[in-house]
């Protein structure tokens, strides 16, 4: 049951709404402080619910780097110097960008006994083992979600 429920958490929601809006201004969210924001994040929120299952703000931050231009240099500098939880949006954002790059980090992951809080619902979080995470970003498609983002996958960008 933790399993299937860490999955169904996992599983991203599909939103059209999920512009990259500035917790700061309210307005637009530029391209370094998504990066910032997904670099320091504290909690893997992908698929939590939110206020009423509107995405987060640091699921938008992840969106507008995949979004943006050259996400997998990003990536690839997320994955080196992010917080734990920022190694994750980049494995995630690899797997799509980036396929060799991806392959070549996931056993890291997957070697991992380190917990990543996770966001459950509105102000909820548990611990999930990130090589659990890493392991059901390996085996998910999330392509239908992001397309509905606006992404083309273009891969290796």
């Amino acid at each position: 049951m933790f399993r299937s429920s860490v999955l169904v958490l996992a599983i991203l929601s599909a939103s059209a709404a999920a512009r990259a809006i500035s917790p700061a201004t309210g307005g637009p969210m530029d391209e370094r402080e998504a990066f910032e924001r997904v670099r320091t994040a504290r909690s893997f929120d992908i698929a939590s619910g939110g206020k009423a299952g509107q995405t987060t703000p640091q699921e938008r931050a992840f969106l507008r780097v995949l979004n943006g231009p050259q996400p997998t240099a990003k990536f690839e500098m997320l994955a080196a110097k992010g917080t734990l939880a920022g190694r994750m949006y980049a494995l995630l954002g690899l797997k799509y960008t980036a396929p060799q790059v991806f392959a070549q980090k996931l056993p890291a992951f997957l070697r991992s006994w380190r917990k990543v809080p996770v966001a459950v619902g509105p102000k909820k979080t548990k611990t999930v083992w990130a090589k659990t995470i890493a392991a059901q970003i390996r085996d998910r498609d999330d392509v239908p979600y992001l397309e509905s983002l606006g992404w083309t996958g273009s891969a290796g960008t």
